[in-house]
């Protein structure tokens, strides 16, 4: 049994953030001392480190306690879908916002080295090394099978909308097209 400032020093918290856990029923302790402190055993830690890893990748307190009441993993997965989804959008707005500083750099005559792919680099990058049309098609379809949410998380890298990776997931599926 661990108490509450060894617990926090173990996950790099502070002792009024477990207390607030408690008062908010995310982390109850699974005891008290002699002293009335509050201790935590194993399953308090494995519950503990679901919820940092939780907050770390983005999602409320509020969320978070509903997701471990419902102890659901559909309800999980779609809470995590539902963020990385944001996160597409955050990044590409962050890409936009990327290019509109490389272009003021370079209207100023700065001579930038290139520091981000966009689509029209990489096609011209894989046409440099000899890849066709029907290759690339091939290069998609290879990547759709085989790790269709990387080739998604990929193609959003480009800055493409999302309206265009659908449509290029769809007709990577499609051997006729392209």
């Amino acid at each position: 049994m661990l108490t509450i400032s060894r617990l926090a020093k173990r996950f790099g918290l502070s002792r009024s953030t477990l207390v607030n856990y408690d008062l908010m029923g995310l982390l109850k302790p699974s005891g008290r001392s002699s002293g009335n402190y509050r201790l935590y055993d194993e399953r308090d830690i494995a519950r503990l480190d679901r919820i940092v890893a939780l907050r770390e990748v983005g999602l409320s307190l509020e969320a978070i306690g509903h997701l471990m009441a419902q102890n659901r993993k559909d309800l999980l997965v779609q809470a995590l879908e539902a963020q990385l989804h944001s996160l597409h959008r955050e990044i590409g707005a962050l890409r936009g916002r990327q290019k509109k500083i490389a272009t003021m750099l370079a209207n100023y005559g700065e001579r930038l080295e290139e520091r981000m792919m966009d689509v029209d680099q990489w096609v011209a990058l894989l046409r440099a090394a000899g890849m066709t049309e029907a290759d690339m098609c091939q290069w998609h379809r290879e990547f759709e099978l085989r790790a269709p949410h990387a080739h998604r998380d990929f193609l959003f890298s480009l800055g493409l909308e999302e309206e265009k990776v659908i449509e290029i997931r769809r007709q990577s599926l499609v051997k006729e097209s392209w």
